[in-house]
């Protein structure tokens, strides 16, 4: 998508001295500009990206306490499925806002957010049915290994952040190196500011 942009202000830019030397006729220029017309950046509406991100987080606790209320009394194969149910909807949340609604920034975060909440949930949730050993700094590292590649897909400030944020928690639990765990923090801060560029 950003190639595609800086194609077209490229190729708008260029439009008045093609059409000024006659290499094209107006009608051609207008032809062109309504081709490769830019899409509109909403501005301002920051407060609604906020906002997305707090029903986000509200929904999934709403979610997640709803199920912890009944979840002793439930089978094993229904855990898992009810485990997985807010993944694979959050990843058709992300995929319909990546791909339905790619210029809409408050989709895409609120999503991807969204799906590495999921993620977690999905995580700890199966490893308490199966009653997997207590192992944080192991939940925080397939957790955050999963989280990063959304960092890419989905181009996501609240996601790389958030993935800064359990690099953090996972290198201040045990067991690991003052290197690797200064390393991680400069992987995570380094994903930040590749998404500005």
């Amino acid at each position: 998508m950003n190639r595609r942009v800086a194609f077209s202000r490229e190729l708008l830019a260029e439009l008045p001295q093609w059409e000024a030397s006659g290499w094209i006729s107006p009608e051609q220029a207008a032809l062109l500009r309504a081709r490769y017309a830019l899409p509109v950046q909403h501005r301002g509406q920051w407060w609604q990206m906020v906002l997305s991100l707090f029903a986000a987080l509200c929904v999934g606790a709403g979610v997640i306490a709803l199920f912890a209320a009944n979840w002793a009394s439930l089978s094993r194969p229904l855990r898992v499925v009810l485990s997985l149910t807010p993944l694979v909807l959050s990843q058709a949340a992300l995929f319909f806002a990546c791909w339905r609604r790619p210029a809409s920034t408050v989709w895409r975060e609120g999503s991807a957010l969204l799906v590495t909440l999921s993620v977690g949930a999905a995580i700890g949730l199966i490893a308490q049915t199966y009653h997997v050993e207590e192992n944080l700094p192991a939940f925080l590292r397939v957790w955050l290994l999963l989280t990063l590649p959304l960092v890419y897909v989905a181009r996501s400030w609240a996601v790389a952040f958030f993935a800064a944020f359990l690099a953090h928690v996972f290198g201040s639990h045990g067991g690991h190196t003052l290197s690797a765990f200064v390393l991680e923090r400069v992987h995570c801060l380094s994903l930040c500011c590749k998404l500005s560029a």
